[in-house]
């Protein structure tokens, strides 16, 4: 079986205090988030490589830019999935194979329930549609872009705070990243 495109689209997060939270949901979810992408992107990349062409799109978050205290296994997840996404985008470059890292912001999907954030006010200020990061993804993967933001391609609201999430990191200390990023959580 030849398998051109994969889209690492599987996780999970959940809330609480890390040291506090089983130790099974906190390995489950690295499982989930970290294990089972490289695994399968490791797995189907040599083929790719070798037959000259593929396509890569793996799922992270805005949360991948930040520490995330009341999420700390989550984001610290997500920030493996955009180092990794990254550096086999460079490593790729020329070889016809490429691989995309989408990093949506708050988004309308059953993730909030999931992990116990339904309240949040990140999730309450403002979330795109499921479709909306999907087909955004789904085109930024087909042009071999190595990172997309939902909505720095259309500067709506919600995209705009998707870029100040996920540069923030860039502009304030990080210990204030770490308070606004639990204050948002909570």
């Amino acid at each position: 079986m030849t398998i051109d495109i994969l889209v690492n689209n599987a996780g999970f997060g959940h809330s609480g205090k890390y040291h506090e939270n089983p130790a099974e949901q906190e390995f489950a979810l690295l499982q989930v988030n970290v294990v089972a992408l490289a695994q399968l992107t490791r797995l189907l990349l040599p083929g790719m490589v070798t037959r000259g062409w593929g396509r890569v799109l793996n799922v992270a978050s805005t949360a991948a830019f930040q520490p995330g205290p009341h999420m700390a296994g989550y984001f610290a997840s997500k920030a493996y999935v955009l180092s990794l996404s990254e550096s086999l985008a460079y490593e790729l470059k020329d070889t016809g194979v490429s691989v995309t890292v989408l990093c949506p912001g708050p988004t309308q999907t059953e993730f909030t329930e999931r992990a116990g954030i339904k309240e949040s006010l990140l999730f309450r200020l403002s979330a795109q549609s499921a479709e909306k990061v999907a087909e955004i993804g789904y085109q930024a993967m087909l042009k071999g872009e190595a990172v997309v933001i939902p909505g720095l391609h259309n500067w709506v609201i919600p995209g705009l705070h998707n870029w100040a999430l996920a540069q923030s990191m860039r502009f304030v200390p990080r210990g204030v990243a770490r308070a606004v990023a639990s204050w948002l959580v909570k």
